[in-house]
């Protein structure tokens, strides 16, 4: 495993556990690390994952409210200070606009995150990143080793969980994260197809009207997935 993973999800567990000694550990780590050490795709994208979720927790133990809570730069890595905004628009997304709704860039992120990038939008981190609101995805920790098959498990439980088809409708109703980032998968044609690669809706449903349901912010902001709770033999 990557060393810089391995950190971040030391971080995590830390904070998960709120285990102090540990988050101070691994946060003063973090400001003196060299992020030119993350060498791929599989181990930026699972080190971001993993820095994004500890952080809006960390911040959100602080009481900053939103909307500030993503805009304050306040998370210390590599002698730099970057905000939730940052990681997740303009280094997972490659620089595309919070509100662009996956379809507007803003060229400046690639002169100031560009190395930090992975090389492409891989949509599956939408279902990865936890905002602290009951329809968020659940929280789990990632490793470049298997980054694959987690992106798609994360995907398909959160997809099962927001997804319901009414046939006597022709309608699937579904997680209005698709909307909020429809140009990162694919616009309404790739929200179908993704459905479908998931198992969500079968092959003669492809034609049904999608709606998006809405979406609840009331605040959870420990809701850990299943699968890390296992893991590491934790209650929720």
């Amino acid at each position: 495993m990557n060393n810089l993973v391995n950190l971040s999800i030391k971080l995590l567990d830390a904070v998960i556990a709120n285990d102090q000694q540990n988050i101070n550990q691994a946060t003063h780590s973090l400001k003196n690390v060299n992020l030119n050490s993350l060498n791929d795709d599989s181990e930026k994208i699972s080190f971001w994952i993993n820095i994004y979720n500890a952080s809006f927790m960390l911040l959100h133990r602080k009481d900053i409210a939103k909307p500030k809570i993503y805009k304050v730069e306040a998370i210390y890595i590599d002698k730099k200070s970057l905000s939730l905004d940052v990681i997740e628009h303009q280094i997972l997304r490659r620089g595309k606009m919070k509100y662009g709704v996956g379809y507007i860039n803003n060229p400046v992120s690639f002169i100031k995150y560009g190395q930090l990038m992975p090389s492409r939008v891989d949509y599956r981190i939408h279902f990865t990143l936890n905002c602290g609101a009951i329809s968020c995805p659940p929280i789990s920790s990632y490793s470049n080793e298997d980054l694959n098959e987690k992106l798609d498990n994360a995907s398909i439980n959160f997809l099962r969980a927001e997804t319901r088809v009414v046939e006597n409708l022709n309608k699937i109703y579904t997680t209005r994260i698709f909307q909020w980032y429809l140009g990162d998968f694919g616009g309404m044609k790739g929200v179908r197809e993704i459905l479908f690669r998931f198992g969500i809706i079968e092959k003669d449903k492809l034609h049904y009207k999608i709606e998006f349901t809405r979406y609840n912010h009331e605040d959870s902001p420990d809701n850990i997935a299943k699968d890390y709770l296992k893991e590491h033999e934790l209650t929720n």
